[in-house]
C-alpha cells in the first residue's frame, strides 16, 4: 500500500513539475531557459543520429559543479579508450550554458523531463553502452526506463543521508538495480548497505582531482592584482546572493582600506544593481574601462576559481538560499573559508569545519569575528589544507580501477 501510494504521488509530481516551471518562466529567466533549452534539441538529436556505430557513454550532471566531479574520470577514460564518444546532458541551464562549448563531450544537451516522450527518443537515439550519473540525480522514471532496456547505470561521487528518500518503498526497488555506486564517504556506503544495497565503493570526491588540476593551469588577472596594496588584505566573496550581502556589507564598510572582490552568482544587470545599492558606497565593476577601485563587482562568468588565488580569506555564498557553492576551489589554495548555515549536504564543508579550516556564520557579527579568528590561524590552516588534499586526491583513479576490475562499462 505504501509503495503504491509513493509511486502515485511521485508520478503526479513528475507530471505537474514542468507546468510549474512553465508558469515560473513568465517572470524567471532561469525557468525560461529550462523550458526553452528543452524545446531546441533537434540539432542535438540529429547530430547523434548521424554518428557511425561505436561505443557511447551517456554522462548526466545536474549542473556545473557536478560536471566538474565527473570531468577527471571522462578525461582519464577517454585517454584509455579514445574511440569512446560522450553524450553529456544537464538538468540546469547554468550548467549547459557554461559548458556547452567547452567540454570533451561529443554532444551536449538537456536531459528531457522524465515523463515526456522525448526521453524515450533520447534513449533510443543515443543507445548508450552505459550511463554515468553524477552525485544525486535520482530521476526514477529515467532510471526505470534505462533498466527496462538493460542499460548499465553507474552513479559517481554520490553522497546520501540515512533518511534519504531513495530508501523509501518503490524508490528503493529502482535504486537497488543500479549497477554500481561510487560514493564520497563511509557514511554514505553504510546507509546503502543498511538498506540491502551492497554494490557500493567508497572513492572520495572526484572534484578534488579536478580542483588540483586547476591550480596547475591558473592564469594571472593583472587588473585585479593591481588592487592589492602594501599591508592590505584581499577578501573574495564568491557566488554571492542578495541574502549574503547583509552578512558581508558591514564588514566591507568597516574595513574599507582592504581589497574586497564580490563575485555574484547571478551577473545580470538587475542583480548587479541590487548589490551596488546594498553596498551603499562607491564601487567599480570588472567590465568598467576605468581603473578598478575596491570594492569590485565581477560582472563576468568563468573566472571565479582564478580570482580565489588572490584571496587572503573567502566567503562562499548560497548558505542562506539552497546551499553553499563550491568550497574546494578556494580551499585548495589553503585559504580560510566562511559560509552561511546551509552547508550540511556537503561532506567537504563538514570536514573543513571539523579541521578548523572554515567557519559557519549566521550574522554579520559572527562573520567579522570569524574572519579575525581564522586569519590568526592562517599558517595552520594552510598546512591542514595541504594535508587534506594530499589525503583525498586520487578518487578518479579509484573509480576507473574499480570499473575495470568489476567489468563495468566494458561492452
Amino acid at each position: 500500500m505504501v509503495k503504491w501510494l509513493i509511486r502515485i504521488v511521485y508520478r503526479v509530481v513528475a507530471q505537474v513539475y514542468p507546468w510549474l516551471i512553465k508558469m515560473a518562466s513568465i517572470k524567471n529567466d532561469k525557468a525560461a531557459a529550462w523550458i526553452q533549452g528543452r524545446r531546441n534539441q533537434q540539432s542535438f538529436i540529429d547530430k547523434i543520429r548521424h554518428w557511425p556505430n561505436g561505443k557511447t557513454i551517456w554522462v548526466h550532471a545536474a549542473s556545473s559543479g557536478e560536471y566538474q566531479q565527473v570531468l577527471p574520470i571522462m578525461k582519464a577514460y577517454k585517454a584509455k579508450h579514445p574511440e569512446t564518444r560522450y553524450v553529456l546532458t544537464f538538468f540546469s541551464p547554468s550548467g549547459y550554458q557554461q559548458w556547452a562549448n567547452e567540454t570533451i563531450a561529443d554532444a551536449v544537451g538537456y536531459l528531457p523531463w522524465e515523463t515526456s516522450g522525448d526521453l524515450t527518443t533520447f534513449i533510443d537515439t543515443i543507445q548508450p553502452s552505459c550511463v554515468w550519473i553524477v552525485k544525486n540525480e535520482f530521476w526514477f522514471h529515467f532510471l526505470s526506463r534505462l533498466q527496462k532496456k538493460k542499460i548499465p547505470v553507474i552513479f559517481i561521487s554520490t553522497f546520501v543521508k540515512r533518511n534519504s528518500h531513495i530508501f523509501f518503498p518503490y524508490f528503493r526497488d529502482i535504486v537497488i538495480k543500479v549497477s554500481h555506486f561510487f560514493v564520497q564517504d563511509e557514511n554514505s556506503a553504510a546507509h546503502f548497505k543498511e538498506n540491502g544495497i551492497n554494490h557500493v565503493t567508497v572513492t572520495g570526491d572526484t572534484r578534488i582531482d579536478h580542483v588540483l588540476s586547476l591550480t596547475d593551469k591558473q592564469r594571472e588577472i593583472p587588473r585585479l592584482e593591481t588592487l592589492k596594496k602594501h599591508n592590505s588584505m584581499v577578501f573574495v566573496y564568491g557566488s554571492i546572493y542578495p541574502e549574503d550581502m547583509k552578512i558581508i556589507q558591514p564588514f566591507i564598510s568597516e574595513y574599507s582600506e582592504d581589497v574586497h572582490i564580490i563575485v555574484p552568482h547571478n551577473v545580470s544587470v538587475e542583480n548587479i544593481n541590487k548589490i551596488l545599492f546594498k553596498l551603499n558606497r562607491p564601487a567599480t565593476k570588472y567590465s568598467d574601462e576605468s581603473t578598478l577601485v575596491s570594492p569590485v563587482i565581477i560582472d563576468a562568468i568563468g573566472i571565479l576559481n582564478q580570482i580565489y588565488q588572490l584571496a587572503d580569506c573567502v566567503y562562499i555564498g548560497g548558505g542562506f538560499n539552497h546551499g553553499i557553492h563550491n568550497t574546494l576551489e578556494p580551499a585548495v589554495y589553503g585559504i580560510p573559508l566562511l559560509f552561511g548555515p546551509k552547508y550540511q549536504k556537503f561532506p567537504e564543508a563538514l570536514e573543513f569545519i571539523k579541521l578548523g579550516l572554515a567557519k559557519n556564520v549566521n550574522t554579520n557579527l559572527e562573520f567579522s569575528s570569524g574572519v579575525q579568528s581564522l586569519l590568526n590561524d592562517k599558517e595552520a590552516i594552510k598546512s591542514k589544507s595541504e594535508a587534506f588534499f594530499s589525503k583525498f586526491k586520487g578518487a578518479s583513479s579509484k573509480v576507473l580501477n574499480t570499473m575495470h576490475k568489476l567489468g563495468l562499462c566494458q561492452n
